[in-house]
């Protein structure tokens, strides 16, 4: 279950949506439902203003490369949707202590030399099992 959001949010996110409602020009949405902008007018001289507004919970690992290119200035216009075979589908960043994992990270005994500090006791928990990739 998700935090309950506070008053400050709630005001911060009503003054970003007035902001972009004023100033911002939609310049197209991708496939994750994230809608971008730029800046109506630019002053003569300086680069124009680009942002993004994330559906949902804002993670920039949920921006396709192609928008990522156009929102840092690479590219004038974003590129067309898998316009690179190079391009591989975005993943989620996933830490390594997040429940969305199946099994906790153990190391094998056999990293660190008989008689080591850092040595690890025996593993005899039911369930937990070295992992000799580290992963």
């Amino acid at each position: 279950m998700s935090e309950p959001i506070s008053l400050f949010t709630k005001l911060a996110n009503i003054h970003i949506r007035y902001v972009t409602w004023r100033r911002g020009a939609k310049v197209g949405s991708d496939r994750f439902g994230n809608v971008y902008y730029r800046s109506k007018d630019t002053q003569p001289g300086t680069r124009e203003r680009r942002w993004v507004l994330y559906a949902g919970e804002p993670d920039a690992s949920k921006i396709p490369p192609e928008w990522h290119g156009w929102l840092h200035h690479t590219t004038k216009e974003p590129l067309p949707e898998g316009s690179s075979a190079f391009h591989k589908p975005g993943r989620r960043n996933i830490c390594p202590t997040c429940p969305a994992r199946s099994r906790p990270i153990v190391r094998p005994a056999m990293c660190w030399p008989a008689g080591s500090v850092c040595r690890p006791p025996a593993i005899t928990s039911p369930g937990l099992r070295a992992d000799p990739c580290g992963d």
